[in-house]
């Protein structure tokens, strides 16, 4: 069964829907049956409901991009293979850095970022060899390396990506270095930091930095380092910026005016520079200029009547659940929880006070995974009455045996929207 959670926003939508997928089975248990599997990360163990609900004020589309400056603290921290890693050798070492904070029991930033970071791998490919990805854990007294290796197995982490545990004492040392201490894990922000060389300062991105915006930093590390020397002395650095700021103006009159012929321009240049006659009298050059701009205002398309968006009472909250609600198959209860059957199920119905067991995969809306039980292999089992989200509890009961579902709950059967 699959349904979509609720995680609130920032003031730009007012409101986040959050895709989870959930899949058979949905098996009926006992209420007292509610043991955790010792295998199981700590949101599949049974709480994870609760550990939701202490994120949701967190995460929110957007992200801002300043620069700052932060001394490495002289600590020495455990990767996820138990190996002692010198931090200031990591992070000072002569090659691109990207560095996040995280903690394996987090069930909405971290996983959210994690993926993000998974996503900047696979871009790269080959490339990631030359990016220091590090993921230190705020979380040092749970996150052993053992921990930490299950954790980077979930997102197929390469040699490059090193994730960090040590004492509780090092690991608020490093957060308060880079200005991500927050006092409780449970208050974490979602940041990641990026450093080109050792000399250079560090690019802070607070909030969901998207992958594309992370590689593009790397690759633009790659092609300055791959970029010609810059000409010598005072007279070539100016002439050189007179041409190229000239070669920009050529540019742009190419792209409003796609028909001119750049062969002609030089032509024109060449007359110039040599003093000989133009081939053109002064009032032939302005009439040929004038044509030029009308005929290209000419052909430059009518843009097309806007097409109409839905009111926007609840901001994109109301957007998407009323474009949702259009879609074939899709369901709006009293309540305003929609739900659209992928497969029936033919099984019983849940009571109150039962447990089930679910398989899911929960995703932001713009497709970063956070939370999967699809990695574990196996289902995760909840206590019906120990759910903190009202929407999903409604859909639980609703559902059949071997019901797979996709769901979609508003703010105010979620997290709330404040």
């Amino acid at each position: 069964m699959s349904y979509l959670k609720t995680l609130p926003t920032g003031p730009l939508f007012g409101a986040l829907l959050s895709a989870l997928a959930l899949t058979p089975p949905l098996a009926l248990q006992p209420a007292a049956a509610t043991e955790s599997r010792p295998d199981a990360p700590p949101e599949q163990a049974g709480h994870g409901a609760h550990d939701h609900a202490h994120h949701h004020h967190e995460v929110a589309p957007g992200f801002q991009r300043s620069l700052a400056s932060y001394p490495v603290p002289a600590v020495t921290l455990i990767n996820q293979d138990g190996e002692a890693v010198a931090l200031p050798e990591l992070l000072q070492a002569d090659r691109p850095i990207m560095l996040n904070f995280i903690f394996t029991s987090c069930t909405a930033i971290c996983p959210a970022m994690s993926a993000i970071f998974a996503k900047v791998q696979s871009e790269l490919g080959d490339a990631s060899a030359g990016l220091n990805m590090v993921s230190v854990s705020i979380d040092p007294e749970q996150d052993t390396p053992a921990a930490l290796n299950a954790y980077a197995r979930r997102f197929d982490a390469g040699p490059q990506w090193q994730f960090l545990t040590g004492s509780l004492d090092d690991s608020i040392a490093v957060q308060r270095a880079f200005d991500a201490d927050r006092g409780d894990k449970m208050n974490h922000a979602p940041l990641t930091l990026f450093r080109a060389t050792p000399d250079s300062q560090w690019v802070r991105y607070e909030g969901f930095a998207p992958a594309a915006e992370l590689v593009k930093e790397y690759r633009s590390v790659l092609q300055t380092s791959d970029a010609p020397a810059p000409p010598d002395g005072l007279r070539n650095r100016a002439g050189y910026s007179a041409g190229y700021r000239f070669g920009g103006q050529l540019a742009e009159l190419q792209r409003q005016s796609p028909g001119i012929e750049l062969e002609s321009v030089f032509k024109g240049i060449l007359d110039a520079l040599s003093g000989g006659a133009p081939r053109l009298s002064a009032g032939e050059m302005d009439a040929a200029l004038k044509e030029l701009e009308r005929s290209g205002a000419a052909d430059t398309p009518k843009p097309e009547k806007a097409a109409h968006i839905p009111a926007r009472r609840g901001g994109y909250v109301d957007d998407f659940a009323a474009l949702n609600a259009k879609r074939e198959g899709v369901v709006t209860l009293q309540s305003g929880v929609q739900y659209e059957v992928l497969k029936p199920g033919s099984g019983k119905r849940p009571a109150a006070g039962d447990g089930v067991l679910v398989s899911y995969q929960a995703s932001l809306t713009n497709g970063a995974v956070f939370d999967t039980t699809y990695e574990d292999g196996e289902p995760v089992r909840l206590q019906l009455e120990e759910i903190v989200v009202p929407g999903l509890k409604e859909a639980l009961l609703l559902m059949n045996e071997g019901a797979q579902w996709r769901v979609v709950i508003s703010p105010n059967l979620g997290f709330g929207t404040s």
